[in-house]
């Protein structure tokens, strides 16, 4: 049975420097919410990204690096933090191909957070039926358990 992938890192952190490098009309907000993101440190970013939108605020690297301040410091990922984490992945993602159309990249991790959820939903069904047949079993044998 093949391994079941429910997130994707670079499908995330190309949306994220596609919204903060290459998108001038962020079409791809439409396409995903701030829960969609898996990864802890860019959910912060991409929610930002949104909230300035809203406001009708710049978006720019500058920007978000400020309106994240209070929390920047504690966005961590492999050792970096704070701007050096935004600016390495933004360096690093500059010029991926993924970065030029970031409505696929929104519906890349669109399609991960409900298979997160299908999954979520599954996981319950199970243990409420492995609950279910547990507790008709020792209703069954209720008298030899004492």
């Amino acid at each position: 049975m093949p391994e079941l992938k429910l997130s994707d890192i670079d499908a995330e952190e190309c949306l994220v420097a596609s919204l903060l490098l290459h998108d001038p009309d962020f079409s791809a907000l439409d396409l995903v919410a701030d829960e969609d993101c898996f990864y802890d440190h860019l959910r912060p970013i991409v929610s930002t990204i949104r909230a300035l939108r809203a406001r009708g605020k710049p978006v720019g690297t500058v920007t978000v690096l400020y309106a994240l301040e209070p929390i920047l410091d504690s966005l961590e990922w492999r050792g970096d933090r704070g701007e050096v984490m935004i600016l390495e992945l933004l360096s690093r993602r500059m010029f991926d191909p993924n970065c030029w159309y970031a409505p696929a990249m929104a519906s890349v991790i669109h399609a991960y957070a409900e298979r997160r959820k299908a999954l979520a939903k599954a996981q319950e069904a199970a243990k409420q039926t492995f609950q279910e047949v547990l507790e008709s079993e020792r209703v069954r044998y209720e008298g030899e358990m004492r």
